[in-house]
């Protein structure tokens, strides 16, 4: 006998992406950064500095960045559908991957710089050029503690984080070039810091990227162990042994999990306790916000049926099948 009974933990779904004070700071990063954009354009073009130019460029692509981000975080937002039964949670998720990926290509493209200009170091207007870069470093520094806080729990949110990180690394390193340069000469001190600012980026976004793909590909979430969970389920009042057990993330905070319960025979009522502590277990100990059991029964010690309380005891009693 088998019975399919979907459980739901926790409630409506809920990404941290759908959360309207994260959609807030990403729409003020978004436009703050554009800001941050124009003025290093403007900046570069009047002074002829490469290096306001090419962080003009990189702070252009994370206006992109955060605008796909906030994209993501107002289709994370829609209900479900008929055709999308857990709604638009994966674009987090993508996002993310998205992101990722760019961070990776303005790691490259900056190591590439820095390797030109160690080969033709460019001459710069120092002067000018630190006024920009302080101003960039102090507009980094107010987005970034704008979404403060959100980095490590929403994929899509720590993509927009980093790519801000890395624009308020990038301003860091111009500043302290720009300082060096103007009191010693050292004009190699540019693509030096330009190559560590890139080689952080890149493994910051690896980071990201394999736990953005690894969501993707419906792996077991980071920090459950699937045999933990297995146990878990095998040691519930009733279970006799546990099968096709899978886990997976809808995005980076909503878990779930389906799995068959194998039990002796069990009346109604006993059935019905057994899925609601086995969800609440499952709920509590692994933060699996959606589960779907489906209980099966094997002939057990004959004239005996299974009964397991509200309370999650289980015990045998004599008799056919009893229905409450």
């Amino acid at each position: 006998m088998a019975d399919d009974h979907p459980h739901n933990h926790a409630g409506p779904l809920a990404c941290d992406a759908g959360d309207e004070k994260t959609g807030a700071r990403l729409a003020f990063a978004a436009g703050f950064t554009f800001l941050i954009f124009v003025a290093e354009v403007i900046g570069g073009i009047l002074t002829g500095s490469l290096a306001l130019l090419s962080d003009a460029a990189h702070v252009f692509s994370d206006v992109l960045a955060l605008g796909l981000s906030y994209g993501a975080h107002r289709l994370a937002r829609r209900p479900a559908s008929r055709k999308r039964t857990f709604g638009w949670h994966r674009a987090e998720v993508l996002a993310a991957v998205i992101n990722g990926i760019t961070l990776v290509v303005i790691g490259v493209v900056i190591i590439r710089e820095a390797y030109e200009r160690f080969l033709n170091p460019p001459g710069i207007r120092v002067g000018p050029m630190l006024i920009v870069a302080a101003c960039g470093l102090v507009g980094n520094a107010i987005v970034l503690i704008r979404l403060g806080g959100h980095g490590h729990h929403d994929l899509n949110v720590r993509g927009a984080y980093l790519h801000v990180l890395g624009d308020l690394l990038a301003s860091v390193g111009v500043v302290v070039a720009g300082v060096t340069m103007r009191f010693t000469g050292f004009y190699l001190i540019d693509p030096i810091l330009s190559v560590l600012i890139a080689l952080a980026i890149i493994y910051s976004s690896v980071r990201l990227l394999r736990e953005g793909v690894h969501i993707l590909l419906e792996g077991v979430p980071y920090g459950m162990e699937l045999e933990e969970v297995i146990e878990a389920l095998r040691s519930l009042p009733g279970v006799t042994d546990v099968h096709h057990v899978h886990v997976w993330s809808l995005c980076s905070n909503v878990h779930a999990l389906s799995a068959h319960l194998i039990t002796c025979e069990m009346d109604d009522e006993s059935r019905e306790a057994l899925l609601t502590e086995a969800d609440r277990m499952v709920g509590e100990r692994f933060q699996i916000a959606e589960t779907t059991f489906q209980v099966e029964t094997t002939a057990c010690d004959p004239g005996h049926v299974l009964h397991v309380s509200s309370h999650g005891r289980a015990n045998a009693r004599a008799g056919g099948n009893h229905s409450h």
